[in-house]
């Protein structure tokens, strides 16, 4: 009876090339799927030699490796099914949201028809001096507001789209930052917002949805609050 070593069962699994080394065919061992490893067990407990079979220790230990592989398999199938289903749950929630008045967390200013993204701050305690700097996306400063002093709590940046000297800018992207000092002349912690209307969505190379707001791309997990147009009417 031949007795067929367990090299030369890989080798008649693998495709042969006669370029390929027994070094790379081995290493294209390590990708096999689970189908074709329990296909080379398999052939192997049929050539083994009757005098010499495999020890069952031996044995035991490939079939733990052929368990072991099967779960990596479900494992990896599992996680691929519950991402594209967080995917699916994404886009859902990004299309029930065009349409509506949101606020998210970003320092981002767009410009769109000539009409602003409405910039929102917070400060945690009352300031004496607030000023908020605007840029343009090549990071030059084109206007300074100076709000004077404000109480703790949410607040509106009440930008014209216009820079220092009174021209209207050109729509695109902007961005703006938030000074705050308190009476002491320490410099206070804002949260940056921007609050608009959704008007679209996109998507990235993940397949990851990216809300449009005003010209400005937001990701769903900055939106921090639905606005209610009746309450936001009241407190106008």
């Amino acid at each position: 009876m031949t007795v067929i070593s367990q090299n030369q069962i890989i080798q008649n699994l693998l495709p042969q090339s006669n370029t390929t080394s027994l070094a790379s065919q081995q290493q294209e061992t390590k990708e096999l799927n689970k189908e074709a490893f329990l296909k080379l067990l398999i052939t192997q407990l049929k050539h083994q030699d009757p005098l010499n079979p495999l020890e069952s220790i031996e044995f035991t230990a490939q079939l733990a490796q052929f368990t072991s592989l099967e779960q990596l398999f479900n494992l990896n199938e599992g996680v691929e099914t519950m991402t594209s289903t967080l995917q699916s749950q994404n886009a859902f929630q990004a299309v029930d949201l065009v349409g509506k008045e949101v606020k998210a967390q970003s320092q981002a200013l767009g410009v769109e028809g000539g009409q602003p993204t409405q910039g929102v701050f917070s400060l945690d305690e009352s300031a004496a001096t607030v000023l908020v700097n605007i840029y343009d996306e090549n990071g030059l400063k084109i206007r300074t507001l100076d709000l004077g002093s404000l109480p703790s709590g949410s607040h509106n940046i009440n930008w014209d789209a216009r820079d220092d000297q009174g021209s209207s800018v050109s729509d695109g992207s902007y961005f703006f930052e938030v000074l705050a000092v308190n009476a002491d002349n320490e410099l206070l912690d804002a949260t940056s917002l921007v609050e608009g209307k959704i008007t679209g969505i996109t998507f990235d190379q993940s397949g990851q949805p990216i809300l449009v707001m005003n010209g400005l791309k937001i990701n769903l997990e900055d939106i921090v609050e639905i606005v209610d147009p009746q309450v936001k009417e009241q407190d106008s």
